[in-house]
């Protein structure tokens, strides 16, 4: 650091950021006047994926200017964010599928805070695509469709949200259960099965082993020809 501390905005934030985490217990007014910054409003949390989540907030209308805000993730100040920057702050390196809690306190350029904001509460995304589904088999094989039955996936975060059902490598459907009917195919063919699951948080996870069914002959809907050659016999 360069020039005197009492002037170096860097240093006195660090300060003040050690002073508020050490001194002043969050969710506690330290004797909030009209003279100190507007409480935050509006404070929202987007998720953008397993260690990433953008907050943004408003300025409260009441009090002095505000210069800058204090973040709050789980009860500890973890940033200082500059007035201009309030439309958006992103909190990075977090852990997968785990709940957070972040909530805002503004200040001037005297170091006199505001209120805390209301509290926002997310879950970040899950990080780890499900399982394979378990044992795909045909419960039902006729020469113009195919009844599959599968076991299910394994997602111990987020769940399995949904499966699809690829024929070759050909997406032919996608169905929430473990049963799906291919009503789409011909006489005496050869198709291969597979099927992934889909997570809670919109990954995919690998299929699971291929099924190859050959389906049977078209039923015979020809009816015989009339007998021929009809005659009286005398007895």
């Amino acid at each position: 650091m360069t020039g005197p501390r009492g002037k170096d905005p860097l240093w006195s934030r660090q300060l003040l950021l050690a002073s508020v985490v050490c001194v002043t217990p969050l969710g506690v007014s330290a004797g909030i006047t009209a003279l100190d910054p507007g409480r935050p409003t509006h404070l929202e949390a987007e998720v953008l994926g397993p260690d990433e989540v953008r907050l943004s907030w408003q300025e409260g209308k009441d009090g002095s200017d505000t210069a800058f805000y204090f973040v709050y993730r789980n009860g500890q100040a973890i940033a200082a964010v500059d007035d201009d920057e309030s439309d958006g702050w992103t909190d990075t390196g977090l852990e997968a599928w785990t709940e957070y809690t972040w909530h805002v306190v503004a200040f001037d350029s005297r170091w006199r805070r505001s209120d805390p904001s209301d509290p926002v509460t997310v879950r970040t995304d899950d990080g780890t695509p499900p399982g394979p589904p378990g044992v795909l088999s045909a419960s039902n094989v006729a020469a113009s469709s195919v009844a599959l039955a599968w076991d299910p996936a394994e997602d111990p975060e987020s769940g399995i949200d949904r499966y699809i059902v690829l024929r070759g490598d050909k997406k032919k459907g996608e169905t929430e259960g473990l049963t799906w009917t291919d009503d789409r195919v011909d006489p005496e063919k050869e198709y291969v099965y597979r099927v992934r699951a889909i997570n809670g948080t919109g990954l995919a996870g690998e299929t699971g082993d291929p099924l190859v069914i050959v389906t049977p002959p078209a039923p015979d809907t020809t009816p015989p020809a009339p007998p021929a050659g009809l005659r009286v016999v005398q007895p």
